[in-house]
């Protein structure tokens, strides 16, 4: 019996061993989203050290991080999210070109809540835009952010509704997060990312 047992174990275990950390990128990446993204492929998730120290406390102008598939000495994109701070003209700047973009087939624009301009570019890039007046600039006037998040799919196979919603979902919460530590008087992010249509 010991014998169909350890049969049955061998049979049902997975193929490949995935490596991947608990959370990434201020504990908004899980390690079920990593698994999503690289898709049964072999080596390790690594969140890269960001260049300088970064949260998304509103302390610093920029925040970062970025998670690798490290394979056989191989780094591939899974995953990079950026915010930065604004001032009037870059936002306006931004949010011009952005809804351009929509004109062309290129943008297509996602509901994230009160106060967020969100767009999808193609299936793995999320661009939102929002104002966070919260008294506290690292600079004069700048009082919007601008979250960028894009990633890589190492395989074709899952569905390619899927994978977007991962990081529609990924935007969502990074804009999420970013309101509750700064403090963002009008904004209300939505309580679930919008659905991709497909």
């Amino acid at each position: 019996m010991a014998l169909v047992g350890g049969g049955l174990w061998w049979w049902w275990k997975p193929s490949k061993s995935e490596d991947v950390p608990a959370s990434a990128c201020w504990g908004l990446v899980t390690a079920g989203d990593l698994r999503t993204l690289m898709d049964g492929a072999a080596g390790k998730a690594v969140e890269a050290p960001p260049i300088t120290p970064t949260d998304l406390s509103g302390k610093h102008a920029r925040a970062s991080c970025s998670v690798d598939l490290n394979s056989g000495g191989t780094r591939r994109p899974l995953v990079q999210i950026l915010v930065d701070h604004l001032g009037e003209a870059r936002y306006r700047a931004a949010q011009n070109h952005e809804t351009e973009q929509v004109g062309t087939g290129e943008n297509a624009v996602l509901d994230f809540g009160a106060g967020v301009d969100g767009w999808r570019q193609g299936t793995d890039s999320l661009y939102l835009l929002l104002r966070c007046d919260n008294g506290r600039p690292t600079e004069p006037g700048a009082v919007y952010r601008q979250i960028y998040l894009t990633g890589g799919y190492l395989s074709p196979d899952p569905p390619e509704r899927e994978r977007t919603q991962l990081f529609v979902d990924l935007a969502r919460r990074t804009a999420a997060e970013v309101v509750r530590q700064e403090g963002c008087p009008d904004v209300r992010i939505a309580d679930r990312a919008p659905a991709v249509a497909g």
